[in-house]
């Protein structure tokens, strides 16, 4: 079953996340305030389906529960199966977000699944003309970890779907502390599908987290914090503004080991990176030719990850600390090493931070989602910096 990532500050001791997949996956995130300049590039105007058909959408005079009741339509119960018993071994939610049954969750509720596919499928339930349909067969199209977002698609077109919103990072509508908010779900148990709560933006300020999934860590930088009570099974369902708008997936909790000193701290990704792909997505499954996101082939780290989980408090300046640059790449053949910090990506014929495609990497998060502005064998202009000075070399993307 499918937990909120517990987590825990530096004033609390520390606390576990439970993610029961196919085994017991113990998650110790932190989450802390990020001190980070909002970066999020170009935002796609996104107004409806890629495949014609519109969202739902609601007037002024539509009611909250109207709202509610259109959009669990919309909501499902993404069940994970073991394919040799045959038994429900996890659980999350998801929200529809295209026509045709496309919809969204986070990673980690179907992380089993994409590490080891003839083990695992996933089936849903959801809401098929009117009547509440178990185990609709679903299958996995796309995902990314470093974002814990992953995009399904339905054997069942959903009654309705979701409309996703350029909001909280670089939007002229951001989030405002004290806005209401609501979310639907299925928290704890299948049987407690389309759990409607409702709550408010907590703070105005992006939240940074570190995670363990299956062996691999994973640093969260702009989680958006609120207080809509979610709980076990809630990943991955749908957080909504009062216009009915999908702007995030909630994700994690924060609680104590005593269950004492923490309430109403609860997590959610941002919805944007998934706006960015799920065009690409919906056109690699309709040709047939899946949609993998580009790679640069590095690893790293950021001054989110060492000032808050790391040992090393003396980073100073912004961007993508390399740990690691894959020999085989084209960032290795063009120059870059370990050791080296991207600081930004643009389009073949960036210069400089002045033109209009430069994307600032501020964080590890900059980088994953730049790269959804990208497809596999483009070339970008990557941007680092190292004791040698500021360095610009063209690389094709994996």
């Amino acid at each position: 079953m499918h937990q909120p990532k517990e987590i825990y500050s530096k004033n609390l001791f520390f606390a576990f996340f439970v993610c029961v997949l196919a085994l017991m996956i113990f998650l110790s995130p932190n989450f802390y305030s990020a001190n980070t300049q909002y970066n999020a590039g170009t935002l796609p105007n996104y107004n409806s389906s890629p495949t014609g058909q519109p969202a739902a959408s609601f007037s002024a005079t539509t009611t909250l529960t109207e709202k509610a009741e259109t959009l669990t339509k919309a909501t499902a119960t993404v069940k994970i199966i073991s394919n040799s018993t045959n038994n429900v071994t996890s659980f999350g939610s998801g929200v529809a977000i295209a026509d045709e049954g496309y919809l969204v969750t986070n990673y980690h509720v179907i992380c089993s699944v994409s590490s080891n596919p003839s083990a695992y499928s996933i089936t849903l339930d959801m809401t098929i003309n009117d009547t509440f349909t178990e185990d609709v067969p679903a299958k996995l199209l796309w995902h990314n970890a470093g974002l814990d977002v992953a995009i399904l698609k339905s054997e069942q077109t959903f009654d309705v779907y979701a409309n996703m919103a350029n909001r909280w990072i670089d939007s002229t509508n951001p989030l405002k502390v004290a806005e209401e908010i609501w979310t639907l779900g299925t928290p704890y148990e299948t049987e407690l599908f389309g759990t409607f709560s409702k709550g408010t933006i907590s703070s105005s300020n992006p939240r940074v987290g570190l995670t363990q999934v299956e062996a691999s860590h994973y640093v969260h930088n702009y989680l958006i914090q609120h207080d809509a009570p979610i709980s076990n099974g809630s990943s991955g369902g749908g957080l909504f503004d009062l216009n009915g708008n999908l702007v995030g997936l909630n994700t994690c909790g924060k609680v104590s080991s005593s269950n004492k000193d923490a309430n109403g701290l609860f997590f959610a990704v941002p919805i944007y990176p998934v706006m960015l792909a799920i065009d690409k997505v919906i056109s690699g499954e309709k040709n047939n030719t899946p949609y993998t996101t580009p790679l640069l082939g590095v690893q790293g780290y950021d001054k989110d990850f060492e000032q808050n989980f790391g040992s090393n408090y003396a980073l100073e300046i912004n961007g993508m600390y390399l740990t690691n640059v894959t020999e085989t790449s084209d960032a290795y053949l063009q120059g870059l090493r370990k050791d080296d910090i991207i600081v930004g990506v643009g389009n073949y014929d960036c210069l400089n931070k002045n033109d209009s495609s430069y994307f600032a990497v501020d964080r590890s998060y900059d980088l994953s989602y730049a790269l959804l502005h990208y497809k596999s064998g483009d070339t970008v202009s990557l941007f680092y910096e190292n004791e040698n000075g500021s360095h610009r070399i063209l690389v094709k993307l994996g």
